[in-house]
Formats: C-alpha cells, structure tokens, sequence
C-alpha cells in the first residue's frame, strides 16, 4: 500500500508511541488506572506527577487504544480508564509489563542501526558477546531480563508447543529445552507430557537465576544443565527443542549449532524450532520485521523464512520437515527428524 505524505511522518515519530507505553507503565498510571475511572489531575496527585503533562500523555494513550476517556458525572473534565486489555497486560504484574525495563534497553539499543548497516560483522564484533551478556553479572537487571523471557516464554512459546494445537510430542522420551531461558516452555511441555523426562540447558548463570525464580510447581521430570551451545557436549535426547535461539546467530552459528544438536540426537529423534518466521515474500509479518531489526542490531543475527528454515536442517541432515503456523505470527513451530 502506498504511503502518504501522513504516514510517512507518522512511521518517523512512531518511537514515541513505545516511549508512552513505557513511561506509563515506570510512573505507575496503568496500576493507579486499574483501580477505576481517574481525571489526570486526581492522576497526578495521587502519582506527584505533573498535572498538564500527565493529561497529554493520557491524551496520546487513549488515541493508541491503551485507555478509554470519557465525561465525568461528578468531576469536572474528562476521566480515563484503562481498557480491558491494558489492565490485563500492562499493570505491575501483567506479563508484557515484565518486559518494559527490557524494552527501555532495546530502544537504546536502536541507535546502532546505523553503524550496523554501514559496517555489518565487524560493527557488531567490537561487542564480544561477553559484553552484550552483561546483565547476568548484576542481581537486579539478571531479574528484569529473567521476567521478560518468562513473560516471552509465556505470552508465545509455551503455547506453541504445548496446547492443543501444538505438534503430539507423545512419542518422545526424552527432550532437551536448549536455549531455556527462564524454563517456562519447558515446565510447559514436561506438564503436558509427564512421562517426558526434561532437560533445560543453558548458560550457568540463566540456570542459576531460572532455579532461583522457579516456579513451586516445577514438574519433577525436569532437570537443568549448565553449558555453552557451541562447546559443551550435548545431552543425547529424543527431542531437542529450540525457542527463539536460532535468530540470535548468524548462517554459520545457525548451522553449526543445527550440526551439532543432530549429532546428539538419537536415531529417529526430532528437533522442534519455536519462533518468528517471515511469509516467504518477506513483506510481512510486521513482527517479524521488528524482531529481524532486534535481532541484527542486539547480535547480528536474523530472522528466516519457512524455506530458509527448512534448507537449514535438510542442510544438517534433517528429514521429514514440517510447519505449524500460530496464529499471532510470533511462535511459529518447525519439526524435523533424524532418519532412524
């Protein structure tokens, strides 16, 4: 579709809708909404926020659909509520608030668009990965990044391979959930399938902060496994599953990590990708496209097609490839198997 003079300008300003939702979300308006109908003065006072820059942001997230506004019956001026939606996601514990510190972090990150694209690699390679993994050394922004991959794993992941409309894992004994993050799909899938026995593998300290926020139900078919992807010997399971870790890397990592879980399998064993694919045109999802950009800009790596998909793991030795498409776009299912 062709773009106006309007659109155009709007795409440009458009960080500032992430900054609303952000802002509201740090200073407490959704949580202080959630408790019923306000006017922005009462908002501010009870905030100690200023009162007419309050109402503008109030203003502007009300046009993006975040809260309603109407007359007030007993105050002079307009109230606002938050919408059903907001209250559910967006207050202090809703799942996508989790993420907020998180997306703070990747806003900044969006000024080194430019030296990525200018120079590529050799950008990127002045951040040894060390350094982009910084937030697992300090207590409290390991918290943050633990919640917004909970919140991930929960809003998107755990589902796609666990609900009903998932593919029947059934036949599988063993599994291993590389890439685990805070263990939420693995929890999930070890849930459905009991007589599973689970393994979560990750870096030492993601597992040391998934066991320190687990969950009190963790299934007793689950164990942890501290290592490197690229380094340490991998589990030899049935059943790897791998979410939303693909796109981190580049080709080569790609397929040097896809080697080495088909080596590990055993004979008839399946690897099952979980995340974001673009439509084959590549003109679409859109967040597919926010998340490629993620993706390049935080570790040069990329989001793929279906087809892309399935030439990698035919490429590593994979057979009998198949697709299940979620419904969001955002936790698409791949499953491949290692001839018997």
């Amino acid at each position: 579709m062709a773009k106006t003079c309007n659109d155009i300008v709007t795409d440009l300003y458009a960080g500032y809708r992430s900054q609303a939702i952000v802002t509201a979300s740090e200073l407490g308006i959704f949580d202080y909404l959630a408790n019923g109908k306000a006017t922005p003065s009462q908002t501010a006072a009870a905030l100690d926020t200023d009162c007419r820059a309050t109402e503008q942001l109030m203003d502007f997230l009300a046009s993006l659909g975040y809260l309603t506004k109407g007359q007030s019956e007993e105050e002079s001026g307009e109230v606002f509520e938050n919408s059903a939606e907001t209250t559910k996601y967006l207050t202090r514990n809703g799942l996508v608030s989790l993420m907020v510190p998180c997306i703070k972090h990747h806003i900044a990150f969006g000024q080194d668009l430019y030296h990525i694209v200018k120079d590529g690699q050799k950008h990127q390679d002045t951040k040894d990965w060390e350094s982009k993994m910084l937030w697992l050394r300090d207590t409290e922004t390991r918290e943050q990044y633990y919640r917004k991959t909970q919140a991930a794993a929960l809003i998107w992941y755990a589902p796609a391979v666990s609900s009903d409309m998932a593919f029947d894992l059934s036949q599988f004994k063993t599994a291993c959930d590389l890439g685990g993050g805070s263990g939420d799909v693995a929890y999930a899938v070890a849930k459905r399938y009991p007589n599973m026995e689970m393994t979560i593998f990750d870096m030492p300290q993601v597992i040391t902060t998934a066991k320190q926020y687990s969950p009190a139900d963790v299934p007793t078919n689950v164990t942890y496994m501290e290592g490197d992807f690229f380094e340490t010997e991998l589990p030899n399971v049935d059943l790897f599953i791998i979410s939303n870790v693909l796109l981190i890397f580049t080709d080569e990592k790609a397929n040097i990590l896809l080697s080495r879980v088909y080596e590990a399998l055993k004979p008839g064993g399946a690897c099952l990708l979980v995340e974001c694919l673009f439509d084959d045109d590549k003109m679409g999802p859109p967040i597919a496209h926010t998340c490629d950009i993620m993706m390049l800009i935080k570790y040069y790596g990329k989001v793929r097609t279906r087809i892309e998909h399935r030439e990698m793991l035919q490429k590593n030795g994979f057979v009998n490839v198949k697709f299940n498409k979620s419904k969001d776009e955002t936790a698409n299912t791949t499953i491949a198997f290692k001839p018997t």
